[in-house]
């Protein structure tokens, strides 16, 4: 049913792996994602988890912030890293 609201774009979301996302959902993970970034200077790991990022963030990170470089448990920029490994 969920499937039929979609495709008649009665409803705004997708439906991946039979689970329904909401537009409203995708695009509050995104602007907290950036604006965390975008603030902070970084990004720690663990807000992926928080917001329920599915799995495969690299991929998911690397089209909401392309200069991001993963760590272990933060992401920075590369031009912070580049100065790091200076």
């Amino acid at each position: 049913m969920i499937e039929q609201l979609v495709k008649d774009k009665q409803i705004e979301g997708k439906i991946s792996k039979g689970i329904y996302t909401p537009t409203s959902f995708s695009t509050l993970q995104e602007t907290t994602i950036q604006s965390t970034y975008r603030a902070n200077g970084y990004l720690e790991l663990t807000v992926l988890q928080k917001l329920q990022v599915p799995q495969h963030p690299s991929e998911y990170l690397s089209k909401l912030c392309p200069d991001i470089v993963l760590l272990k448990t933060i992401g920075i920029p590369q031009a912070t890293y580049s100065m790091i490994e200076s």
